[in-house]
């Protein structure tokens, strides 16, 4: 373990293009404990490093009269993933084996596209950094959504109201219509409900 900030830690955080992840022990101004944590150096001068612990958004400014030691950490090997590419055509079969499956130009020149695309076919690509495929269609998020709600809500009829019949208590009715159809028509004729 090294202790304290020296200039090989700063020299190493100052010509990476990454942050240096360590494991460091320090004493913890706040509670005067020794602590250890794994993190990123964001920056170290001779005062001090600016260290971020891991799973934390802020860095701490920890002194180097707090520092006690560091390890680097190892970093893992970034792990390669196959990238899709479009099918592979006759008007591009030629420049593809020659920039993809290095095939020397004297051969991609010396080949009909017929016989590029026969010999592209034969190539495995299970464990290549590419594969071929068509590529994937837009889906419309909103009619998406739409057509799931559809599926899900089960729409119930609702039932028919048929109001029921209301008595006012004015008994039987017959006789005002008889007599209100007379005073209407009346007024019509004297022209008072006409505007």
């Amino acid at each position: 373990m090294t202790t304290a900030v020296d200039s090989r830690l700063t020299n190493y955080v100052d010509a990476r293009d990454r942050k240096l992840k360590v494991s460091l022990v320090y004493v913890n101004d706040r509670t005067n404990e020794e602590v250890t944590h794994d993190g990123v150096v964001e920056s170290a001068t001779p005062m001090g490093i600016l260290f971020r612990i891991k799973g934390h958004s802020v860095p701490d400014l920890i002194l180097a009269e707090n520092l006690h030691g560091y390890d680097v950490l190892k970093e893992k090997p970034t792990q390669y993933k196959s990238t899709r590419l479009d099918p592979s055509t006759e008007h591009n079969v030629r420049r593809h084996l020659a920039d993809r499956h290095a095939f020397p130009l004297t051969v991609v020149n010396a080949m009909t596209d017929e016989e590029a695309l026969l010999k592209h076919a034969e190539i495995e690509h299970s464990d290549l950094s590419h594969f071929h495929a068509e590529k994937p269609k837009k889906v419309d998020r909103r009619e998406q959504a739409i057509a799931t709600a559809v599926a899900t809500v089960n729409i119930v009829e609702p039932p028919s109201i048929v109001p029921a019949p209301v008595d006012l208590g004015l008994g039987d009715t017959g006789d005002l219509e008889e007599e209100g159809d007379g005073d209407l028509e009346e007024e019509e004729e004297d022209g008072d409900l006409e505007e």
